[in-house]
């Protein structure tokens, strides 16, 4: 028996320990365990593994008694609990050498999930800000080596969650769909071609037509941008690598998806191995917050939820939806409507929507799930229709005792900004007639009322016409002072006093000295009072400026005195 089965024997007597996951659950069947508790698988020196259940508390004081060498410590994933979303992200460096920036390719990942996690966020407009709020979320734990990139990543912080394991790795399927064909339908100078649409249903299809191509989708598309934030074709290319057998694959590890799939625990290590799993360095998360060595573990790990009121990613059918019956703040609500859900299940069966089920009863369905499976005439190539199609469903679905969808979307002809959706509903009796109260739907969903939105919209008109008259006063207003500044400067320089001496006085080499007279001008300016100028001229006659000249002899000669006024 290691180390780490000895330790919880003698921490927790009672606990059970098992060579099968099924002998565990079996015997736990007998017991009243919380939905909280943590599986755990124990790798040992053989590399089988034994299995045990521990409580949150119970695993903390594991932690603290058990050092980090020993802790050869996976959790088992239980088929039927709700998990966080997970990558596990990996390549080789040696099949790998053309890769030099090990960065690009995890970041990427990290972009990408926190696009289809999340509402669009137009606040965000930098890169900067939108690194830091994925790294709010994201827990990045790494055990790379010399010879290995490996990382965790794990959504730490998250604003859903799925089911179950299978419909979280249906998802992360489909966004690897997506983002192969996002390369493969994308058009440059320096890649342009034409795949067959039955293979685009194999995401191993797709890599082996990319496989020429990657050096040159590398190198030369890093500016071919894609729907998502931040994220190039270039960007894309780092995600396809080649394994041990030199054969090109996905750094993102699809089988670690399978049922009771175990996955290593925080600061754990490989039986053998010396590369415990710890926060990486290079994507710190929520770098402006401590995390204890406690807390980051809760975080990690992918069963353990503390707040069970998130909503809920759930597979209906051949689609996605999500669960809301949790959420009460219609304000949530309508965010949550935003995630960009629509997009993945069009690579769930690609290239068609379902028809709306014909068995779906709403007494028997929750009123805030969301059905995606309703829109069966819309054209996705419409541009926007993704961001805008479950703001809408919201608005004819709030209503309880309405069954309205979204029937079909046009784009405006003349105004391509605008985007005409109609909306429908199925009365009792099962005909199609149009939803008339959407007016009201969107009253109630927002607070306020349509002829208060006008005032607002006229008030805030009013206010900005004000503003624009008050800085056009002000700039009027400084004109005025800059130009009597100026003349003011005008008038002190014409009050300058120029003597000109064109004949100056020269010296004799004669024994009698002789003055020899001279002559020259003195020119002065007399200031007028600037108030003169500005008043009424009926009250005061014109100023008109006069000039004399007057010869006065001095003791040297005589000097000509031009007066101005």
């Amino acid at each position: 028996m290691t180390s780490v089965q000895n330790l919880i024997k003698r921490l927790f007597p009672h606990k059970i320990i098992t060579h099968r996951l099924s002998d565990l659950h079996n015997q736990l069947l007998q017991q009243n365990i919380d939905k909280n508790d943590i599986f755990l698988s124990i790798e040992k020196e053989n590399k089988s593994r034994q299995f045990c259940c521990l409580s949150i508390e119970e695993l903390l004081r594991l932690f603290e008694c058990c050092p980090t060498t020993e802790r050869t410590l996976y959790e088992s994933i239980s088929i039927n609990k709700p998990v966080r979303t997970y990558i596990d992200f990996e390549y080789l460096i040696d099949k790998n050498l053309n890769i030099q920036n090990h960065y690009i390719g995890p970041m990427c990942c990290l972009k990408v999930l926190y696009y289809f996690l999340n509402a669009p966020d137009d606040t965000i407009n930098t890169v900067e800000s939108y690194i830091e709020n994925i790294l709010k979320q994201f827990l990045v734990l790494e055990a790379s080596t010399t010879e290995k990139i490996s990382y965790h990543f794990i959504n730490a912080n998250p604003s859903i969650l799925f089911e179950s394991i299978s419909s979280l790795g249906i998802f992360i399927k489909a966004i690897i769909r997506f983002l192969l064909l996002a390369i493969v339908q994308h058009k440059c100078a320096m890649f342009n071609m034409d795949i067959p649409i039955e293979q685009f249903n194999n995401a191993s299809n797709l890599t082996i037509q990319l496989v020429p191509f990657i050096h040159t989708l590398r190198n030369h598309c890093r500016q071919c941008n894609t729907s998502i934030p931040y994220v190039s074709i270039a960007d894309i290319a780092y995600l396809l690598v080649q394994n041990r057998g030199n054969e090109w694959t996905l750094a993102i590890d699809t089988n670690v998806y399978s049922n009771n799939q175990q996955f290593r625990l925080f600061n754990c290590v490989k039986y053998g191995k010396n590369n415990p799993l710890v926060p990486s360095t290079t994507f710190p998360f929520h770098y402006q917050l401590e995390y204890s060595s406690h807390n980051l573990l809760k975080k990690s790990l992918i069963t353990y939820m503390e707040d069970d009121h998130i909503p809920k990613v759930y597979l209906n059918g051949d689609k996605f939806d999500i669960n809301l019956s949790s959420i009460s703040n219609r304000i949530a609500t309508f965010s949550y409507n935003l995630i960009n859900i629509n997009l993945i299940n069009q690579h769930i069966k690609p290239l068609t929507f379902s028809k709306p089920s014909t068995n779906a009863s709403k007494s028997h369905t929750p009123q805030n799930l969301i059905h995606l499976n309703k829109i069966n005439h819309l054209n996705s190539s419409v541009k926007d229709i993704q961001l805008f199609l479950n703001f809408v469903e919201n608005i004819v679905t709030s209503e309880p005792s309405y069954q309205g969808y979204v029937h079909t979307c046009v784009r405006g002809i003349y105004n391509k900004d605008l985007l005409f959706f109609n909306i429908a509903e199925h009365e009792k009796r099962g005909c199609l007639v149009p939803l008339h109260n959407v007016n009201d739907q969107i009253k109630s969903i927002f607070g306020i009322s349509m002829s208060s939105g006008e005032r607002l919209k006229k008030e805030t008109r009013k206010q900005k016409r004000e503003i624009i008259e008050k800085q056009n006063e002000l700039i009027h207003l400084q004109k005025k002072l800059n130009q009597e500044q100026q003349e003011k400067e005008d008038a002190v320089i014409q009050a300058t006093v120029r003597i000109q001496n064109p004949y100056p006085r020269s010296s004799s080499s004669s024994s009698s000295s002789v003055t020899t007279p001279f002559n020259f001008t003195l020119t002065i300016f007399v200031l007028i009072d600037e108030s003169l100028r500005k008043c009424d001229h009926s009250s005061h006659p014109p100023v008109t400026l006069k000039t004399k000249k007057v010869l006065v002899q001095t003791k040297e000669g005589f000097v000509h005195l031009k007066m101005v006024w």
